[in-house]
């Protein structure tokens, strides 16, 4: 009996049973509740150190122990029996809770059965204590235990076992048919890749009153620069996009100053080859006009920082925060600017102030743009090859027809989840998926080669750029040759004499010459200029003088018609009408006289005037063919 196991009974009620040919201790686990407290734990004592056996030893049945003060009965070996995990049919027992039993391959019978009459326990591999542990977790032990000893697991995997017992319901995912993203092998295709990295700015739509006939692209592109020109709009670059779709005429441009010039629709011609048009401006501002105010503390609400920067710039509109998909210290809002002049002033400035803090101000990048359709609103796929038969709501995602809008709730649905958002929402998990999926394939493409990025614009402004100085421009110091520094004096008490001057000055005579070469060239330069403008306002004051000419003959002409009427004309009619009024028609008479004279002297002035002018011409266009102007002299 000395070999045999023996059983014993702790003063908690719990039974275990000690090996006393291998000296490991066995505590029995209830299996009444996978969530139960008292589950029993699976034990081994580092009691006594053993060479380990390929199996266990026979375990004999008996019905007493050494213990003075424990008794075994038969009913307590049969409750423990119908409560122990060594059950008979380990189905439906496996992965219930935390593994305690031992892995048999004879037979799976409980040790403790008293009322059979021999069992075989055989043990290959004392290590594996349980059917659902994972492999990677069983080779991790105790501190004091060795290879003659029961594995026991650590405290972390039992709790993450236990997590594992619980069932929790099942919910079926709805899945969306309509999509072309494979979620399982994370593909895109090479079209969606090249349509992430393009981010053109918008066209200008022009449409024709005469639907019939159109201009040809290449010849309705080319009027509207002839109009540009005598508008003394300069552009820095041609269309860069100019084609029919449909009925309408889509003309791009690739330079941002350049679009905006264009966002001013009185610019634009009325009519192309004798067909009236009319230019539809693009609905909104690209994102080749936004900046992002970066490190922005989180106590600052987005509403006060747009206030701040607001008053910096006030044509910042579309104030938004970025959202990251990890969390971060501070926050970062993106915002467009209109205005190309504050634009490049924040750029060049750098920063702005947003409460007691200045925040750094930087370029927005456009992020990867999303292949999704506007008829289903399911991303992976565009309108043309949408296998859907109905127009859906963006709200609803219900069809849309005529009478929905009186009809829609107003409330998201979305189209990837169908939970209660927008279907394109940042936040919702299929296109943070689709998106982190996408950026993968995007930088994959790039390294092999597949695609090419679009080059940023780091243009910056003139007022931006360093100054560098020319060094070989400058004349040297006196005494520069001789490597000496000369310091005036901090207060001028003598005047320097001749002779010091011309000390100082001797060794630079070669020097003075040629910066005296230099400026009579600055000097010609200058001079011709002035001489170009002299002419150009010569012109005009000609122009003018011709105009005024013109103006002192009709003038006189109108005078002399006046003269006219008032000596041939109105001293008839006086005498007929005042024929027996002679008060009267003295004192008419009088002012007739009196108006006659002042008319005289005036036209008499004005033919003085036109005939000293056009001697004054002729006289000036004498002296040019005699002496003309040499800009060099």
């Amino acid at each position: 009996m000395s070999g045999e196991p023996k059983l014993f009974k702790s003063s908690d009620g719990s039974q275990i049973i000690f090996d006393t040919k291998s000296g490991k201790w066995y505590s029995l686990q209830s299996n009444t509740s996978p969530n139960s407290p008292n589950n029993y734990s699976y034990l081994t004592l580092n009691h006594e150190r053993k060479k380990s056996t390929s199996k266990a030893p026979d375990i004999r049945p008996f019905a007493t122990s050494k213990q003075t003060n424990s008794t075994v009965t038969k009913t307590i070996v049969n409750q423990q029996q119908k409560e122990s995990t060594w059950n008979n049919d380990t189905s439906e027992t496996a992965c219930q809770h935390a593994p305690t039993t031992i892995h048999t391959e004879e037979q799976n019978n409980t040790p403790i059965l008293l009322e059979q009459d021999e069992m075989r326990v055989a043990d290959k591999n004392d290590d594996s204590d349980t059917d659902c542990v994972d492999p990677q977790e069983q080779t991790k032990r105790s501190l004091n235990v060795s290879d003659d000893f029961t594995l026991v697991k650590s405290n972390k995997i039992r709790k993450k076992e236990h997590g594992n017992e619980i069932k929790w319901p099942h919910v079926d995912k709805p899945t969306t048919a309509t999509t072309n993203v494979e979620r399982d092998n994370h593909e895109i295709s090479l079209e969606h890749i090249q349509r992430a990295v393009v981010h053109n700015l918008p066209c200008f739509t022009i449409n024709f009153d005469n639907s019939a006939q159109f201009p040809s692209a290449v010849a309705a592109s080319d009027a509207p620069y002839s109009h540009f020109e005598k508008k003394n709009v300069q552009l820095s670059n041609r269309f860069s996009v100019v084609r029919y779709i449909g009925h309408q005429l889509k003309i791009g441009m690739k330079d941002k100053e350049d679009y905006l010039k264009l966002c001013d629709v009185s610019l634009w011609p009325a009519e192309i080859q004798n067909r009236k048009i009319s230019v539809t401006l693009p609905k909104f501002t690209p994102d080749q006009f936004a900046l992002v105010v970066r490190n922005v503390p989180l106590e600052f609400a987005a509403e006060h920082v747009m206030e701040e920067v607001r008053k910096s710039a006030t044509s910042v509109d579309k104030f938004r925060m970025i959202i990251y998909p990890y969390q971060r210290t501070t926050n970062d809002f993106r915002f467009i600017v209109s205005d190309l002049k504050e634009y490049n002033g924040l750029i060049n400035l750098g920063h702005v102030g947003v409460g007691n803090k200045l925040c750094t101000i930087t370029l927005y990048r456009p992020a990867n743009k999303i292949t999704f359709c506007n008829k289903c609103w399911c991303i992976g796929h565009i309108r043309s090859r949408c296998s859907s038969t109905v127009q859906k709501c963006r709200f609803c995602l219900q069809e849309y027809n005529q009478d929905h809008n009186e009809i829609c709730t107003k409330q998201y649905k979305c189209a990837q989840c169908h939970e209660d958002h927008y279907s394109l929402d940042a936040n919702c998990e299929i296109i943070r998926e689709y998106r982190a999926n996408l950026n993968k394939a995007v930088k994959k493409a790039t390294v092999e080669g597949k695609i090419k990025l679009p080059e940023a614009d780091t243009r910056q402004p003139l007022t931006n750029q360093k100054f560098k100085s020319a060094l070989d421009t400058f004349p040297p110091l006196p005494g520069a040759s001789a490597q000496q520094v000369c310091r005036p004096a901090a207060w001028r008490t003598t005047a320097p004499t001749t002779t010091q001057i011309l000390n100082q000055t001797a060794p630079v005579d070669i020097t003075n010459q040629q910066l005296f070469d230099k400026i009579c060239c600055h000097l010609d330069e200058k001079l011709s200029t002035v001489n170009d403008h002299i002419a150009n306002l010569k012109l005009k004051v000609k122009e003018n003088e011709k105009a005024g000419l013109e103006t002192r003959k009709s003038v006189s002409s109108l005078v002399g018609l006046v003269k006219l009427l008032i000596t041939d004309i109105i001293p008839p009619i006086v005498k007929v009408a005042f024929s027996k009024d002679t008060k009267a028609k003295k004192e008419v008479e009088k002012t007739t006289e009196l108006i006659k004279d002042q008319l005289q002297v005036l036209y008499a002035d004005m033919e003085l005037d036109g005939v000293t002018t056009e001697m004054k011409n002729i006289e000036e266009a004498q002296e040019q063919v005699d002496k003309p102007i040499n800009p060099g002299t």
